[in-house]
């Protein structure tokens, strides 16, 4: 391995990339080696952040360009006279547009790129640096790419405890995740037609197939009200397509809405979502002092309040951040052990 500054016109972006690897265009037979480039590139340049396209490109153009560079580097595996990068795809496709735009491309030299560079890499090598790279720390892929790249993983022959080992959690949480793919692709998918009406499944739906199939509980409730693991399967994707499911926490409140017959009959018999039914029927006018409150209620309150900061786009404090950072170590460290 060698750190090396390489000149941009020489570097392919990487077409199995995972996370672009679900995009409409992925599989498309192109003309040219160029053409499918320009598609990679636009695919990472989507200008808005969200759970179905991943980081927003558009903030880190602004913080590269203002450093005038990159502070991680990019990795490279050499191909005789080329090279093909196999992390950091968006920020060389932020280079390409610096340096194609007349008007950035005087303020530095974005024509070549600092690069960690390979003469050669196993593929088990490749798909461990993207595990690390893009399932833990800052630079994750949505949840459904991740799914996506765990059933590659496994369909290859990879095992869930090599992944765990890698990106760390437990083997429940990697095989819900990998289920929920399944589910997502057999039960939601069929429900759209987008040769017809131009509507594709969106896949920021993703995370309520994740939780359905992380708690039994809630599978449990369902299956039993459908009469089978299937039928359950095929009504939830209903529910979640016509958008009666609308956030996470209103898969938790299933098992809750089933189990009470006026809010079952209200929620089965006309249009309003999970979180309507559950406010008329399941909630209590007052609320557990907060030393009084169990786990899931404090859990639930958290999840409403970043939903709402979420929605109306406002930042939280850094003092926030910090509780969240240090939330999200705590909960790793109790998930861990309980696997041990």
């Amino acid at each position: 391995m060698k750190f090396e500054h390489i000149p941009i016109t020489k570097i392919d972006l990487d077409k199995d990339n995972p996370r672009i690897g679900h995009f409409d265009g992925a599989n498309k037979a192109y003309d040219s080696d160029s053409e499918q480039q320009a598609w990679l590139e636009s695919i990472l340049l989507q200008p808005h952040g969200s759970e179905e396209y991943g980081p927003d490109a558009e903030e880190l153009q602004k913080s590269i360009r203002a450093a005038g560079t990159i502070i991680e580097p990019i990795i490279l595996i050499k191909n005789i006279d080329r090279y093909v990068c196999i992390e950091g795809n968006t920020r060389l496709a932020i280079y390409r547009k610096f340096s194609d735009d007349a008007n950035i491309s005087q303020e530095n030299n974005w024509d070549s790129i600092p690069a960690l560079v390979y003469e050669n890499m196993d593929k088990s090598l490749i798909d461990n640096l993207r595990l690390q790279a893009h399932f833990v720390g800052k630079k994750e892929w949505t949840p459904y790419s991740k799914g996506l790249f765990i059933h590659k993983l496994l369909h290859a022959g990879r095992q869930v405890e090599d992944i765990k080992k890698i990106v760390g959690g437990s083997d429940s949480k990697i095989t819900a995740n990998l289920e929920a793919f399944h589910m997502f692709q057999e039960h939601f998918v069929p429900l759209f037609s987008p040769e017809k009406d131009g509507i594709n499944p969106p896949k920021k739906r993703f995370t309520q197939f994740a939780e359905y199939c992380s708690r039994s509980s809630i599978r449990a409730a369902l299956e039993d009200h459908a009469g089978s693991e299937k039928k359950a399967r095929d009504i939830f994707s209903k529910w979640v397509r016509d958008e009666k499911i609308g956030q996470i926490r209103d898969v938790r409140k299933i098992p809750d809405i089933l189990s009470n017959k006026d809010a079952k009959e209200a929620f089965l018999k006309g249009k309003e979502s999970v979180a309507e039914v559950a406010a008329q029927y399941l909630s209590t006018s007052n609320k557990t002092p907060l030393n009084n409150s169990t786990l899931a209620d404090l859990a639930e309150e958290l999840g409403d309040r970043l939903s709402t900061i979420n929605k109306h786009k406002k930042n939280l404090s850094e003092k926030d951040l910090s509780a969240l950072d240090y939330l999200s170590i705590e909960l790793g460290i109790f998930l861990d052990s309980k696997e041990d």
